[in-house]
This record gives structure tokens, C-alpha cells and sequence, in this order.
């Protein structure tokens, strides 16, 4: 095989392997979101207020890696469907600390436990060595990859 067509390989598969994980990440996603009755953008806002307790919507977007747009239109959402409260002192958008109430958080203990069970069965083949290192390259991808998104 020329070093062209092992090039053309590897970036398919790469692509195609994100793209069929993302994938499949959203169906899950859609489907769990269904069963809770919520709608399936607001999952990572919801499982990151559940892990962190408070925390305001700036730290949100750092974290979840989503953009602002995303986190704002969840916020909005779940504010509007009472899982939500803002610090009043500190109303100011995306400086406010943010928690679940006891809805958001009967939910967001749900999408944690649903989250765990899911992350154990996708990585079931793996063993600790294995997980780690795959995760260290896959931060590294993403690094050099974001590096070259800011040149």
C-alpha cells in the first residue's frame, strides 16, 4: 500500500470512528433524554450542575466543551421547566452560580447513574492501562487538533 493510501485510511477511519461514537452518543442521548421527558440538549448542563453542585454558566461551557449557545439555550430550558435556580445576589447571566433543584437534581442523579452504566459498557474491553493511555491520546489529539483550528 503507497503512504497515500495508508494517509487516506487512517483519516477515514479516524472520521468515520468519531463520527459513528458522536453518533451514537446523540442516539443514546435522544433516548434516555425521552425517557426522562426532558429534551436531550439539556443533558450535560444537567449532569455537570448534578457533579459540581453550583456553578455558574461560564464553567459550564468550559467544561461540557459545548459551545455558548448550547449551554445558554439548555440553561433557558431548564429554568423555563423549574430545574434551575440562579444565586439572586447574583443575577448577572453567565456570572451567576447556577444549581439544580430537587427535580434537577432527582433527574440529574438518573442521567449520572445512566452516564456510569454506559461509559462501564462502552469500555467493558478495556483495562485500566488500556483506558488511561487511550485517553491521554485522545486528549492529545484533541489538543494538537485545536491548535490547528487557532492558527
Amino acid at each position: 500500500m503507497l503512504k497515500k493510501e495508508k494517509d487516506m485510511d487512517r483519516y477515514n477511519k479516524f472520521n468515520s470512528l468519531l463520527a459513528q461514537i458522536n453518533r451514537s452518543i446523540n442516539r443514546i442521548k435522544n433516548r434516555e433524554a425521552s425517557k426522562l421527558g426532558i429534551k436531550s440538549f439539556a443533558i450535560s448542563t444537567i449532569y455537570i450542575l448534578f457533579v459540581y453542585g453550583q456553578i455558574c454558566a461560564k464553567d459550564i461551557v468550559k467544561i461540557s466543551g459545548e459551545d455558548k449557545s448550547i449551554i445558554s439555550k439548555a440553561l433557558n430550558y431548564l429554568k423555563k421547566i423549574e430545574f434551575i435556580e440562579h444565586n439572586v445576589a447574583q443575577e448577572k447571566k453567565y456570572g451567576a452560580l447556577i444549581s439544580l433543584t430537587d427535580s434537577g437534581r432527582l433527574i440529574g442523579s438518573k442521567i449520572l447513574n445512566k452516564i456510569n452504566q454506559t461509559i462501564a459498557k462502552a469500555g467493558s474491553d478495556f483495562n485500566d492501562d488500556s483506558r488511561e493511555s487511550f485517553y491521554n491520546s485522545l486528549e492529545l489529539i484533541s489538543d494538537n487538533l485545536e491548535k490547528l483550528v487557532n492558527i
